[in-house]
């Protein structure tokens, strides 16, 4: 049997985080004056809902995430507050396109007021209404891209945007996970400093609960009446990725069962998890056999 490599030390314990409002800093001063007025709050953190309808001034447009970081780099010191955006939380515009936004308005006047400023550093600006998605990361005030990605070094191999770009996961009589990407500079893993911290997401007082610091592959979520589950991957052997399935209590969103070797997990019974235990022989083939745990309540 192969013998596996861990893709990082795994922390279990759970932390809640309040998502607060918090105070960016001004753009430069010349822009404040004349921005004030119809100018939303650009949240770093996420602090609940938006408005149904938004207006963009867009200082720049990308295909890439990768792209978009290298413009704010660029334009930081012009616009420091300037927040990443996607065009997927925003129905009515092209879908699949990064913007980087100069200012968010709850009014097409204050917008324009915004963008003639905002043209005398950037000729090309442009302001474009925004019909935000419903319970979309923008919807909620949730950055797309995690403030820790803009320190990834710009020779880092084998990164793309499913690496920088956080996900917002909604399971009907459950509710909402967080997938968010994030980069640890002093990670020696095999992953490079790449993590994936998935949290579970309470809309009804704008809290999210860290369920896993680091849920490579995060997949399979199924619910029961108490419980949820979910799988990540662990380990690799050979070419094959290696999973955990963790099962959390609903109403405490606490820990209750974790699975080594174990993928695909579903709840049959109230206490019962059913998976497809893993296991790869001497040659890296990955065989699949079905299995069932009954875990109690801790």
């Amino acid at each position: 049997m192969y013998k596996c490599i861990k893709i990082q030390n795994w922390h279990l314990s759970k932390k809640k985080v309040d998502i607060k409002m918090n105070r960016n800093k001004l753009f430069l001063s010349a822009l404040v004056i004349l921005l004030a007025a119809g100018v939303l709050k650009i949240n770093a953190e996420g602090s609940g809902s938006m408005p149904a309808k938004v207006d963009l001034v867009i200082i720049s447009t990308k295909m890439t995430a990768k792209e978009i970081l290298a413009e704010k780099k660029l334009l930081k010191n012009q616009f420091s507050d300037a927040r990443i955006i996607s065009s997927n939380d925003c129905t009515n515009l092209k879908p699949s396109l990064i913007f980087l936004v100069a200012g968010i308005y709850n009014t097409s006047e204050a917008a324009e007021k915004g963008l003639s400023t905002v043209r005398q550093s950037i000729k090309d600006a442009y302001h474009r209404p925004c019909n935000i998605k419903y319970e979309g990361l923008l919807y909620f005030d949730i950055p797309i891209i995690h403030p820790s990605i803009e320190k990834v070094p710009d020779d880092a191999v084998n990164w793309d945007d499913s690496d920088m770009m956080t996900e917002l996961f909604s399971f009907s009589g459950l509710g909402h996970f967080i997938s968010e990407r994030n980069y640890v500079s002093n990670d020696t893993e095999m992953t490079e400093g790449r993590r994936q911290t998935i949290y579970f997401f309470d809309r009804s007082n704008n809290k999210k609960t860290q369920l896993q610091e680091h849920c490579w592959n995060f997949s399979d979520v199924k619910h029961n009446s108490r419980f949820f589950t979910f799988h990540c991957a662990t380990e690799m052997a050979a070419n094959n990725f290696i999973h955990s399935s963790f099962v959390y209590d609903r109403e405490k969103l606490s820990l209750v069962h974790t699975s080594e070797y174990c993928r695909e997990p579903a709840l049959n019974n109230s206490d019962k998890l059913v998976c497809k235990e893993e296991e790869v022989n001497a040659d890296g083939d990955l065989i699949l056999k079905p299995k069932e745990i009954s875990f109690k309540m801790q």
